[in-house]
């Protein structure tokens, strides 16, 4: 019975060892990973054995000679350049801090030439794509792109679980939304979305002004294309339908003989384009339509 016990735990204590040794080569290799580079930039410059010229010389380097950042003191790096280990004082030594990455967590994101709305756009970012951090201004954000172009981006086009050590800059005393009211023809607009002030501009949703205006408004996700409807083509009294079953056929033609192109959901909202025998030509995504006039609500 004892030979039994002893030959379980040789095993376990075999394991143990090694899992002992396997943490003691790993620690040396994270903290590889996770240090800073730096860079030599007195024309010879003297490694200490401690933070102060009153420790002694363990070693000297040469301008541009890059070194790996092991710790950091109030004034003075600890360094390693191949087997010399010593501390540079920070005056001497050029450190490149690892580089911040911030991901876009909108859809499509502008990126402009300056930290404003007013300024030109350089260029688009889709989702998920990640940025370096290059600097903040205010309410923007200074990043360079995979190809390094350096542009600009509002922090609220950030995702919030971007991997970073920001924080995102709270809203000027001008960003008051809550406050704006927009009156069209003496009646206030109602929002989805509120409007609001940035740099000394309004920014008003489109949607809710023109369907406001009697305008019908259709969205193409796929061509990121806005449809406005100002009026029908054959003079109708409506600008769009509003579907009140909870699915209804979208077909190819005036006519329940045509074929099923689409179907729409209770409470889609469509512009019409004109109406034909008691069916409605709808735009659907940037594609004409009709529907039958008896499973919808006109506007």
């Amino acid at each position: 019975m004892v030979k039994v016990i002893r030959i379980q735990f040789i095993p376990i204590l075999i394991l143990s060892i090694i899992l002992l040794c396997l943490t003691f080569m790993m620690e040396p290799m994270l903290n590889e990973a996770s240090a800073s580079v730096g860079t030599i930039s007195g024309s010879v410059v003297n490694v200490r054995s401690g933070p102060g010229t009153q420790h002694q010389i363990a070693g000297t380097l040469y301008k541009d000679t890059s070194v790996e950042v092991i710790e950091k003191g109030s004034d003075w790096y600890k360094v390693q350049f191949g087997s010399l280990i010593g501390w540079v004082h920070s005056s001497l030594l050029n450190v490149k801090q690892p580089d911040i990455t911030i991901k876009v967590g909108v859809m499509l994101a502008n990126l402009r030439s300056g930290p404003g709305i007013e300024y030109s756009i350089v260029d688009q970012v889709s989702k998920d794509n990640v940025l370096t951090l290059v600097d903040i201004k205010d309410e923007w954000y200074k990043v360079k792109t995979l190809d390094n172009q350096v542009a600009f981006i509002r922090s609220d086009m950030i995702a919030s679980d971007s991997q970073t050590n920001i924080s995102t800059p709270a809203p000027t005393a001008s960003a008051q939304p809550q406050k704006l009211k927009i009156v069209l023809d003496g009646q206030p607009i109602s929002w989805e979305f509120m409007p609001q002030i940035e740099n000394n501009k309004v920014l008003v949703p489109l949607r809710d002004v023109f369907e406001a205006m009697g305008v019908a408004v259709a969205w193409n996700p796929d061509s990121y294309t806005v449809y406005l409807t100002t009026s029908p083509a054959n003079g109708i009294n409506a600008l769009g339908i509003e579907v009140t079953s909870d699915a209804v056929n979208l077909r190819s033609g005036p006519g329940l003989n045509n074929s099923v192109v689409d179907i729409a959901l209770r409470g889609d909202k469509l512009p019409i384009m004109m109406e034909q025998n008691g069916w409605y030509q709808v735009y659907r995504e940037g594609k004409s339509a009709w529907v039958a006039s008896w499973v919808v609500n006109v506007f």
